[in-house]
């Protein structure tokens, strides 16, 4: 949990296709009642499927990309 200003921000981070991410977050909602979510994916792992149920959950949630630096190596 962060803040941004006074909201209480749940951060999730994940990498890689997760079929059990947007049920964690909401059981993760459920536990820490946030004001807001963030969401933080590299961009290649964003799929349509788990942001069109993400914008279901009952505080706006934002997912947000990364690079991936470490696929250069």
């Amino acid at each position: 949990l962060g803040r941004a200003g006074e909201a209480r921000i749940l951060v999730v981070c994940s990498v890689g296709v997760d079929l059990g991410l947007v049920p964690e977050i909401a059981d993760l909602h459920r536990r820490h009642e946030p004001d807001g979510i963030r969401v933080v994916l590299p961009a290649r792992d964003r799929l349509p499927a788990p942001e069109q149920l993400l914008v279901r959950m009952p505080v706006p949630t934002v997912v947000c990309s990364v690079p991936v630096p470490w696929s250069e190596v």
